[in-house]
């Protein structure tokens, strides 16, 4: 098999040989179409002289050096042979050759000359040019070349591909992206049209480019449609292909919608589609439609089908429940729930998952009669923790549901998340009553923190399922990165508040807590130190670190810290006694966690390797609807919603100090289950400080993340000004060691993430194109661009830039 280049060859040497030891070849190619194959075909020795305007040059340039023609030349003229040659003698001499693409290609490969390859390559240089360029190292088959496979270069060509490809094609002029005006250029629009109706099997596409864009996209979408649902094939009969090519047409929407670059016009030609062709009036909801994503409108009617389905009273939840969560499991990770279009199918199911988890948890509370029993259920990989974090979810995305929607799905499972809470916390309560509670939180330090250079985040209120959350979140960066995390679980310290919690965190905890209480304060010490209140804990640790630690807060993680055997990191704590800050609430919680595992990949990135992070106490979360039995407050000497000190009262566990670990003669009263002590004020939504599941299991975090090579820096290079819907950017790398690792990176523009790309120290740059702006929305007046990184999420870098895009 032979190249362009290895072809040309052989007919300049064929043609020298002929003629002998000297030679001469003036070569016309009017279009310049081999002109970039000229210097890389002349064999050994041969001489080349290049027309560059003037006849007169030529001549005194070879006459010059060589005149009495004993050399090999080759002069090659990339114009028009004139009507009069000025070149005469020469053409007698040795040869006047009037050799392009065409002719090359007809006389070394075989191809056969046709009208309309004379008038594509010979009328449009441009295209003998562009074949040239793909083919000069391309070995060809040794077979005659046909007019088949000069044609599909041709449109590849024109279309910006890689290698003809009929879908590639259709997608890429649904996009804009291949336009009319573009192919005519060519000469090729006709061929293009005549291809595609080839392909679909329908001749009657229309010639110009928007009816034909038109006609395309609703064949490409209603074909899918058409293929899941046999009975809309007959409505929309004019516009489908024959049966045989429906299956690659109905192909062509998935490749739409999963390229990241193209869903922008997708979600608009679906739109359109499903407006013309009255698609909410045609469709009906069957087994068939529970996969299909192609317009909007399916999700529309399958939430009509669950509002229909569910009872005004909920009463058939625990009928229909299993049915509804496969539907909303399924549709959510379909694309226009991706897209954000579909938005409520994500609450629905974490609703329903909430709902049936707690209805298997109240059959699994019975026979449970051990703390360690409870604990274990709870804490096990698919435990009750599960419960927490789908009720604290569902506060996040219940705004998606509409007003009917929270009533028959969110409100029933946080009152099913309530009825747990209150059984299985009385279910503890008995069990603490009968063995007492052995806290090992005081542990977490001389145990967990180890020898090695260690960070230590104490965090306050992170929840066994939040620590599962951050968990989850970290093995996802750790895909790319070799991130190891484990978690446990400590039975922490009662009552389950900050003084208490923190304290037990502390280095030398495990030489155990006393607890008093001295004018109506809880004073905790250490070894007779007051450790009670944040400065004090900070002082003890600044004591205990020396010169080898340092202690910072979670906001300072972003900047450049030292390298040390302990780094302690401080939340800042939420509470008071027992009460979240006010402007607490479920979103805020999980934005925490996000923070939290940035912090870790930050720290990583900075040398640390080794990571511990725990937390004060947990919490009790009272979803909307949920309201906890109130308790009249005992007489005592501290009385808070979750916990007196220095009194007793009916309904509630009570117990001295020693019996739950701690020093001291303070008697502590817990409401029993889902309670609270009646007292002035709101009670809210977040609680702690009493004995239950939530408040009192400690998660601890192990990470190993083993430092590799650091990943190369990066720099995004904006434009100083938006002025396309279509931002295109440039992510270079910056000046770092010959060793550093590629970075994964997205860019982010007015909420829409492009897809990720790599920069490596090789690669040096790449070109990111993002379709930031759907057509129909009116541009801001300025955005922010960030710059992430793809596996850790850290924002690399931001710029504000103003848009200029006429509407």
């Amino acid at each position: 098999m032979k190249t362009l280049v290895a072809l040309l060859r052989e007919m300049i040497v064929a043609e020298l040989q002929r003629q002998g030891a000297a030679g001469l070849i003036v070569w016309y190619d009017p279009g310049r179409t081999l002109a970039d194959l000229v210097e890389r075909a002349l064999p050994p020795g041969v001489r080349l002289l290049r027309f560059e305007g003037s006849y007169l040059a030529l001549r005194l340039a070879l006459e010059g050096e060589d005149p009495l023609f004993r050399s090999r030349w080759v002069v090659y003229i990339p114009v028009v042979p004139p009507p009069e040659s000025w070149l005469r003698d020469w053409e007698l001499l040795g040869i006047r050759w009037e050799v392009d693409l065409l002719v090359l290609l007809r006389q070394q490969a075989g191809l056969a000359v046709t009208p309309a390859l004379a008038a594509l390559l010979r009328d449009h240089p441009d295209n003998a040019r562009a074949l040239v360029a793909r083919w000069a190292d391309k070995p060809l088959d040794g077979r005659p070349l046909s007019e088949r496979t000069v044609l599909d270069e041709l449109l590849a060509v024109g279309c910006g591909l890689a290698a003809w490809r009929e879908e590639s094609a259709v997608l890429r002029f649904l996009v804009g992206e291949v336009s009319q005006a573009a192919l005519a250029a060519r000469g090729l629009w006709s061929l293009f049209c005549a291809r595609l109706a080839e392909w679909t099997g329908c001749a009657d596409l229309p010639a110009e480019e928007t009816a034909l864009r038109e006609r395309l996209e609703a064949m490409v979408l209603l074909t899918e449609l058409a293929e899941a649902t046999p009975d809309l094939a007959a409505q929309v009969a004019g516009v489908l292909p024959p049966p045989s090519r429906r299956s690659a047409v109905a192909a062509l929407a998935r490749e739409w919608r999963e390229r990241e670059s193209w869903r922008a016009h997708y979600r608009q030609a679906a739109r359109r589609v499903q407006a013309s062709y009255e698609l909410d009036r045609c469709l009906m909801v069957s087994a068939a439609l529970q996969t299909v994503e192609t317009v909007p409108v399916i999700d529309d009617l399958w939430r009509r089908k669950v509002w229909r389905t569910l009872a005004p009273d909920a009463s058939n939840l625990s009928a229909v429940a299993p049915r509804l969560l496969a539907l909303a499991e399924q549709r959510a990770r379909l694309f226009w729930a991706r897209e954000g279009a579909a938005s409520w199918w994500q609450p629905m199911a974490v609703a329903l998952r909430l709902f049936q988890g707690c209805q298997v948890a109240l059959t699994q509370i019975e026979p449970l009669t051990r703390v360690a029993d409870l604990v274990a259920r709870y804490t096990k990989p698919d435990g009750w923790w599960r419960l927490d974090a789908w009720a604290l979810e569902l506060a996040v995305l219940a705004d998606r549901l509409n007003e009917e929607e929270r009533a028959r799905l969110a409100y029933p499972a946080w009152r099913a998340y309530g009825e747990y809470l209150d059984r299985v916390n009385r279910r503890l309560a008995q069990a603490v009553r009968q063995e007492g509670w052995a806290p090992d939180q005081q542990y977490f330090w001389s145990q967990h923190v180890g020898t090695r250079p260690t960070v230590i985040f104490l965090i306050d209120a992170l929840r066994y399922d939040l620590a599962q959350r951050l968990a989850s979140r970290l093995r996802l960066a750790g895909t790319a990165d070799r991130i190891d995390v484990r978690i446990r679980a400590l039975r922490g310290h009662l009552p389950s508040v900050t003084d208490v919690g923190m304290s037990a965190l502390l280095p030398q905890a495990e030489h155990g807590l006393a607890l008093r209480v001295e004018r109506d304060q809880i004073r905790v010490t250490l070894q007779n130190q007051e450790v009670g209140g944040r400065a004090r804990r900070e002082a003890w640790l600044r004591e205990h670190l020396g010169t080898r630690g340092a202690l910072i807060t979670l906001d300072q993680v972003s900047r450049e810290v030292p390298k040390l055997e302990r780094l302690v990191v401080l939340s800042r704590e939420i509470d008071t006694l027992g009460t979240f800050a006010a402007e607490i609430h479920p979103a805020s919680l999980l934005d925490i966690v996000e923070r939290l595992a940035q912090a870790v990949l930050t720290l990583r990135d900075q040398g640390y390797e080794r990571f511990v992070i725990s937390a004060d106490h947990g919490f009790l979360f009272l979803p909307p609807g949920v309201e906890p039995r109130s308790l009249p407050t005992p007489a005592a000497t501290i009385g808070k919603r979750r916990f007196v000190i220095g009194g007793v009262g009916e309904g509630c566990l009570v117990v001295q100090a020693t019996e739950v670990g701690l020093k001291g003669e303070a008697v502590l009263a817990f409401p029993s289950g889902l309670a609270v002590f009646s007292v002035p004020g709101e009670t809210g939504a977040f609680l702690h400080g009493g004995l239950s599941l939530q408040e009192c299991i400690v998660p601890v975090v192990e990470i190993e993340a083993p430092v590799t090579l650091p990943k190369v820096p990066v720099v995004l290079q904006a434009p100083d000004r938006l002025t396309s819907r279509v931002a295109v950017l440039r992510v270079r790398a910056g000046s770092t060691s010959q060793l550093a690792r590629p970075r994964r990176v997205q860019v982010e523009i007015h909420r829409r993430r492009s897809p990720v790309v790599e920069v490596s120290l090789t690669t040096g740059e790449q070109t990111v194109s993002l379709p930031w702006l759907d057509f129909e929305s009116p541009p801001p007046a300025q955005v922010c661009i960030r710059l992430f990184d793809a596996d850790g999420q850290q924002v690399l870098q931001e710029i504000s830039v103003p848009v200029e895009i006429g509407v």
